[in-house]
């Protein structure tokens, strides 16, 4: 942490390596900061709140149930992956002086109306969340591109499940993200992709968790079951609302 003190007003720089935190924990560190800022401003002590689990003791606790077979059930789940199409049309011929000498940066941007319906309109009429609306756009583009009734991708999770009594992790620093493969079908009517995507999203075991735990805790015959599935070439993370 450095602070800046030649620019008015006084800039505070913070680096992290992404081993000890993931994006939550930069929501969780920068409420701390503002927090303990105001109360020492008011002249108050410091006073965060309690403490929550730590790290160290989520990953113990992982770890054993991994070892006693919690996780064991969902292998069968993860190893089906096996039949799902990965490739993606590529051009890997091009001529010239390489892949870096045709790359153009794309970016694109939602209006207000458009943002409004995804972030409300729609999630209210599908019963759904906006994750679930993106993936399945995701989907629909994509199967239709490559011409595959499925698509194998990596999707990206917070981590911070509800897996034990008596832990709370909601205020805990860490890198807790989970990413693990999920097979998306492809339905030309709009409001099925939704329906048929929001629900093979719901049918997840530990929301993905599991598939972590098996890979690197589990038994070597399920290390290596899972080591061998088709590695996704495209990976989806959804970072959440940042109203403020």
């Amino acid at each position: 942490m450095v602070l800046f003190t030649g620019q008015n007003p006084p800039r505070l720089l913070i680096t992290a390596h992404h081993l000890i935190v993931d994006g939550v924990s930069w929501r969780i560190l920068l409420q701390d900061l503002t927090t303990a800022y105001r109360q020492t401003t008011d002249n108050q002590p410091i006073d965060l709140g309690p403490r929550t689990t730590p790290f160290p003791v989520w990953a113990d606790h992982l770890a054993d149930s991994a070892r006693k077979g919690r996780f064991d059930d969902e292998t069968e789940h993860w190893t089906s992956l096996t039949e799902t199409p990965v490739d993606l049309p590529r051009d890997l011929d091009h001529p010239g002086n390489g892949p870096t000498a045709s790359q153009h940066t794309v970016s694109s941007r939602l209006n207000a109306e458009t943002t409004q319906a995804l972030l409300l309109q729609a999630p209210q009429a599908f019963r759904t969340q906006v994750n679930d609306l993106l993936l399945a756009a995701l989907t629909h583009v994509l199967t239709d591109w490559t011409g595959h009734e499925q698509l194998l991708i990596n999707l990206e999770g917070h981590g911070r499940e509800d897996l034990f009594d008596h832990m709370d992790l909601s205020r805990t620093v860490g890198w807790f993200t989970t990413m693990f493969p999920v097979a998306l079908h492809h339905h030309p009517d709009w409001a099925d992709q939704i329906k048929t995507t929001k629900e093979i999203l719901r049918t997840l075991p530990h929301h993905g968790l599991g598939f972590g735990a098996l890979r690197y805790l589990g038994t070597d015959q399920q290390r290596t079951a899972l080591a061998g599935l088709p590695t996704p070439q495209i990976s989806f993370n959804y970072l959440g609302r940042f109203d403020t």
